[in-house]
């Protein structure tokens, strides 16, 4: 597609529902979720620019931007003309700036744990410039100890990320030149002005978020809500995230 051979998976029948993921991780992280939606619906997960089975852009312009073009470029290619966009931290970023400039095809809009939202350094879910997590970025082949540390840390309570989970995360991010291209990512980052492209927004909206989030707090949902003034939404306040299985929240 383009100039990047895009992996993607299309499945079931019915209304259309498509699945976008977060960073570091891939359309494999639905699987749980699309399992069920597929008994019902035709469920499209894409792999993005930067992750799981995706070529690497070979034009070098990984961004938000980017993401977006390719999802646009999925849709035309499966000729979808109206479904809804489900989506989990900078995944949200694309469904929401898509669904501004899309209305009449974004049927629902759900916004899980979504980034997006202006941060300061301290609260940037990609790192401030020198912080630890800016460092792990720029590491090219980070080792298995530090994708179990991650996805312990993304997991409250008792819930414990199981080996596969792990290994899967570890393969997945360890291909030839991905270091340069989340560098290319993470330095194109910017989140714009949301409360313009949210005030866009007319699809009826569900905001899901995990209370312990650790990483984008539940705060945000309020903000979410506040800006999203043409479109119907509800939030949905989780007391805990228990993704002991991917896709499950």
């Amino acid at each position: 597609m383009d100039d990047v051979n895009l992996h993607y998976v299309d499945e079931g029948q019915g209304e259309a529902v498509i699945l976008l993921h977060a960073f570091y991780h891939s359309l494999r992280s639905w699987d749980f979720l699309a399992a069920d939606l597929r008994k019902s619906f035709r469920v499209v997960r894409l792999d993005f620019a930067n992750a799981g089975l995706t070529d690497p852009d070979r034009r070098e312009l990984n961004s938000i931007k980017r993401n977006i073009d390719l999802l646009e470029r999925l849709i035309r290619h499966l000729n979808l003309k109206t479904f809804a966009l489900v989506d989990t931290s900078s995944g949200g970023v694309v469904a929401f700036r898509y669904a501004a400039d899309n209305r009449d095809k974004v049927s629902r809009l759900v916004l899980v744990n979504s980034a997006g939202l202006p941060r300061t350094p301290s609260t940037n879910p990609l790192g401030a410039p020198g912080s630890a997590t800016r460092q792990a970025i720029e590491e090219i082949n980070k080792p298995r100890a530090y994708w179990k540390g991650l996805l312990e840390n993304n997991l409250v309570g008792d819930h414990v990320p199981p080996a596969w989970m792990i290994d899967m995360a570890y393969d997945m991010n360890r291909r030839e030149g991905l270091g340069e291209e989340l560098r290319r990512y993470t330095r194109a980052f910017r989140t714009g002005d949301p409360q313009a492209v949210l005030a866009r927004i007319e699809s009826p909206t569900l905001i899901v978020w995990g209370m312990d989030n650790p990483t984008v707090d539940h705060l945000d949902a309020d903000v979410f809500q506040h800006l999203l003034t043409a479109a119907p939404s509800l939030i949905l306040p989780l007391s805990a995230v228990i993704t002991s299985s991917p896709g499950r929240a």
